[in-house]
């Protein structure tokens, strides 16, 4: 579920919401896929993450926001950054607050909503709009619903961020709607 925020005090066209956002890299040389992860705080989010920046074999993707994401419609794109104060950092659970590779904001291609619950074989790609945010009402982005067992022992991430990676090599090649 999207929280959204009050407007920025600074930027009354930015909402935050929780989750995170990263940039991944599908190819050697290609661009980064912007990927917002959301769902219930303790689902794995920020575990997800930094599978995703680890276990690059092209050693490109990067943390844009941990925990909250601000969100902007510039030129008809969603863009993501971090706030001031978490910049550079992700959380990790039992340790705290940890630097991490970064990048200042991102272009979000992919909206995918953590859940533990059991889905379809095959899932059905949706829209996600941060019109709830009070952003552009036209505005939208794929969306996925994707079952993740978080931190149970038979889960293992390296399953999922290779997944994740083949989910936006497709959508950014023009095989997901």
């Amino acid at each position: 579920m999207v929280k959204p925020s009050a407007p920025s005090e600074t930027d009354p066209h930015t909402h935050n919401v929780q989750g995170v956002a990263l940039g991944v890299a599908v190819d050697a040389d290609g661009p980064l896929a912007g990927l917002l992860l959301l769902g219930e705080s303790g689902i794995g989010k920020s575990s997800l993450a930094l599978s995703l920046i680890d276990q690059c074999q092209w050693q490109r993707s990067a943390l844009v926001a941990d925990d909250v994401v601000i969100l902007k419609v510039h030129q008809g794109q969603l863009l993501g950054r971090s706030p001031i104060a978490i910049k550079n950092l992700i959380e990790i659970r039992g340790f705290g607050p940890t630097p991490v590779k970064s990048m200042e904001q991102i272009q979000i291609k992919l909206a995918l909503t953590l859940s533990q619950e059991e889905g379809a074989r095959i899932a059905d790609i949706g829209q996600w709009s941060p019109s709830g945010c009070g952003l552009d009402d036209d505005l939208a982005v794929a969306h996925l619903a994707y079952q993740y067992g978080g931190h149970s022992p038979q889960n293992t991430l390296i399953n999922h961020h290779g997944r994740v990676q083949s989910i936006l090599r497709s959508l950014l090649s023009g095989h997901i709607p």
